[in-house]
């Protein structure tokens, strides 16, 4: 397993983590909150079943992006995009938890 593989999940976090901050500030609803909590967990459980370069590229491809629009849509204070990022994110780290654990 290589560091870097690592760092982009951490990174990644830690977008999440102040997604959830702006989501707090702007008084959205605690499913919100709970969910992002959930796929940050979700998150730290793929962490270990990263064990090659195509979980890597896939995790790129699937989570940067979204990641991203999750990060500006909770500071924007857009409560309906941010519900919808939030729950396609966890699906999507779902998604990969139990692709990886089948590799």
């Amino acid at each position: 397993m290589d560091e870097a593989w690592i760092e982009l999940v951490d990174t990644l976090a830690v977008d999440v983590k102040k997604a959830s901050a702006y989501a707090k500030e702007s008084n959205m609803s605690a499913g919100i909150l709970n969910g992002l909590d959930t796929a940050l967990q979700s998150m730290e459980e793929l962490k270990p079943l990263i064990q090659k370069k195509v979980h890597f590229k896939r995790i790129r491809a699937d989570l940067k992006e979204l990641v991203g629009e999750l990060l500006e849509t909770s500071q924007k204070g857009d409560e309906n995009t941010t519900i919808g990022n939030m729950r396609t994110l966890r699906d999507r780290v779902n998604v990969l938890k139990a692709l990886f654990s089948r590799d």
